[in-house]
């Protein structure tokens, strides 16, 4: 039987998520807090934030778009989208970055399957080399 999209689009979800966090060595980005790798968190600890949120299809899964905060940070910069979050952004990644993912994530975009089984390995495979 053929797995529906929503399947692949969680397992994908948990695959970058993995990545982000390795990528920043289990760190908050903002705090600098760092977490345990072996251990699983869940709302109190370690998060993958989106800056333009999980429902924008065109960004969820932009690596740019992706930050690790842990759960103050993040509940933080949740309420601060468009100051805060937008300006430490735009710290991190420079306005035209900010301002073209603001802009894609008006845009419409539809996966496909193979699409996001091929990020679901690409980010699997990531996560080992980090």
């Amino acid at each position: 039987m053929k797995k529906k999209l929503s399947y692949w689009i969680g397992k994908l979800d948990t695959a970058i998520s993995n990545y982000v966090r390795a990528k920043a060595k289990f760190t908050c980005e903002r705090c600098n807090k760092t977490y345990n790798p072996n251990i699983k968190y869940g709302l109190s600890g370690l998060h993958c934030s989106h800056y333009m949120g999980r429902t924008n299809k065109s960004t969820r899964f932009e690596l740019e778009n992706l930050d690790c905060f842990c759960n103050g940070c993040h509940s933080y910069f949740e309420d601060r989208k468009q100051t805060a979050y937008r300006d430490w952004k735009i710290e991190k990644h420079g306005l035209h970055t900010v301002e073209r993912l603001e802009w894609d994530s008006r845009q419409t975009r539809k996966w496909k399957d193979y699409e996001l089984i091929d990020l679901i390995k690409k980010y699997k495979d990531e996560v080992k080399g980090c």
